[in-house]
């Protein structure tokens, strides 16, 4: 059952970094005609509703994936490893943001 949450661990990382790249490049595309020291609120704002959106997506990724697998005998080991690599992937998009 180890190998099946590893398995489960690479198919949520697959689908992750889909959509932690397309809203990165989106967030990128969002503030290229922005002026951080006139306009930071405005940053903050794009900023924050990518994060959310983030967050969303690989929530609903994870509940599928979870869904898909509710007979997985290690299903509460794999949802705290899911949750996990949520926060890192939220982590990660906080600090590649913040050096925009």
């Amino acid at each position: 059952m180890k190998d099946d949450n590893e398995q489960l661990q690479v198919e949520f990382h697959s689908s992750a970094n889909a959509v932690f790249f397309a809203l990165l490049t989106s967030f990128e595309q969002a503030i290229k005609g922005l002026n951080r020291q006139s306009e930071e609120y405005k940053f903050q704002q794009v900023k924050e509703a990518h994060i959310h959106s983030l967050k969303k997506q690989l929530e609903n990724a994870a509940t599928q994936l979870m869904q898909q697998h509710r007979l997985n005998e290690q299903d509460k080991t794999l949802s705290q490893n899911l949750q996990h690599h949520i926060q890192q992937y939220l982590h990660q998009f906080v600090q590649k943001t913040r050096d925009v």
